[in-house]
Parts: structure tokens; sequence; C-alpha cells
């Protein structure tokens, strides 16, 4: 039997220029989403912070989205932090070597 995981939900805390996302980030659909709440949060602060400590799941699709937000990020001179990551997606990180790209906050 299939484990019915939720889907990806996206919240924002402005105060603290944090994206919470939990459920799974899996898809290309999940991208936009992100990306209009972070654009929303870089208007405002120099840091953007992704706190990943309630995300079940994340895929190939799901690193790539997350790429292309430090990408971006970068690139209007800001920095990203992502804060409390489970230990199965810190070793996923570890494996991608992506733990060398993003600084990680726990």
């Amino acid at each position: 039997m299939q484990k019915n995981h939720p889907p990806l939900q996206i919240r924002k805390d402005i105060e603290s220029s944090t994206l919470h996302l939990s459920g799974r980030l899996m898809s290309v659909e999940s991208e936009e989403a992100i990306q209009k709440e972070m654009r929303s949060l870089l208007k405002t602060t120099e840091l953007l912070k992704i706190n990943l400590s309630t995300l079940d799941y994340i895929n190939s699709s799901g690193l790539n989205i997350l790429l292309k937000i430090f990408t971006q990020v970068r690139q209007e001179n800001k920095e990203l932090e992502i804060h409390q990551v489970s230990e199965n997606v810190k070793k996923l990180f570890i494996m991608t070597k992506l733990n060398a790209v993003f600084t990680i906050v726990n």
C-alpha cells in the first residue's frame, strides 16, 4: 500500500524572511508558487531563509528548484540559508554534494 503524502505547502513568514516548505517538493508546479513567495520576501530582505523542518520528501526536481532559487538570490546579491534540514534530506544534500553549495543551518 502506497503511503499518501501531503502536497507541497508554502508558508511565508515576513518577520523572519523565511519560507517554510512542508510536504513533498518534487514538481515544476511547486516552483511557480515558491518563486512568487520568494520574490515577495526578497523585496524586503538581504537574507532569505528556507525552513525544511516539515519537508517529507524531495526528489531531483525539488533539488533543481532549490538550485534555481539559490541562483536567483545570488544574482540579486543576496544570501540564502537552508534551515532545519531533516536527516534524510541532509543525506541527499551530501550525496549530491549540494551541502557544499547551500548554507545549511540547524
